[in-house]
């Protein structure tokens, strides 16, 4: 059962099986805790929003589109519910948060002071210039590189053509060039390259 796909799961889900729930859930657990735990900041919260999303998911099965993924759906739920709770706690605004999730950068090396400075500074004027693009373009690029999904994906969730995803994120990528190169800093290159590399993808299409 193990080797099961998304889909057949989620049949066995529909006629009441127990046993696929659970295999669904062990699944995906993970990669929506840690959607939950980027956009909310807090552990405990995070656990609660994995439980009601997946409640939701599973309540509302059948407005599931076979055509999209459903590690997309289950995403964009989660993606979803995170901004609720947001609203509801007066945090942020839907906007803000997709900017804040996106503007996470994991740091793996020992910095010096100096080099930590820079980084900060880069992570802002990066979150400010993915704040002030067009949503339809602003979107692909979280999407592409902070969540990490595929042009298919993206395609499935945005319901557009692969080739318009590329399209946005090359001038995604461009708007940001261009504006980090109108800035009277000297370290246009490194925070180039920061945009370039924030979502640490592999590449994948």
């Amino acid at each position: 059962m193990h080797e099961a796909s998304d889909q057949e799961l989620i049949q066995g889900v529909q006629t009441g099986d127990d046993a696929c729930y659970r295999l669904l859930v062990e699944r995906y657990q993970s990669l929506v805790y840690t959607i939950a735990l980027r956009m909310v900041r807090d552990r405990t919260e995070a656990e609660d929003i994995v439980q009601d999303v997946f409640l939701k998911a599973f309540r509302t099965l059948e407005h599931f589109r076979e055509e999209a993924s459903f590690k997309t759906w289950i995403c964009k739920i989660a993606t979803n519910r995170c901004i609720d709770w947001k609203r509801k706690h007066g945090v942020r605004q839907e906007r803000t948060a997709q900017v804040e999730e996106a503007a996470w950068i994991p740091d793996t090396t020992v910095e010096r002071p100096e080099q930590a400075l820079v980084r900060r500074e880069t992570q802002a004027e990066v979150r400010r210039l993915i704040e002030e693009m067009p949503e339809k373009y602003r979107k692909i690029l979280i999407l592409y590189h902070f969540q990490n999904m595929s042009y298919q994906d993206i395609a499935d969730d945005q319901q557009i053509s692969p080739r318009t995803v590329e399209t946005r994120l090359y001038r995604a990528k461009q708007m940001m060039r261009t504006a980090l190169r109108g800035g009277e800093s000297d370290d246009t290159h490194e925070r180039e390259l920061a945009v370039e590399v924030s979502g640490g993808r592999s590449g994948r299409r």
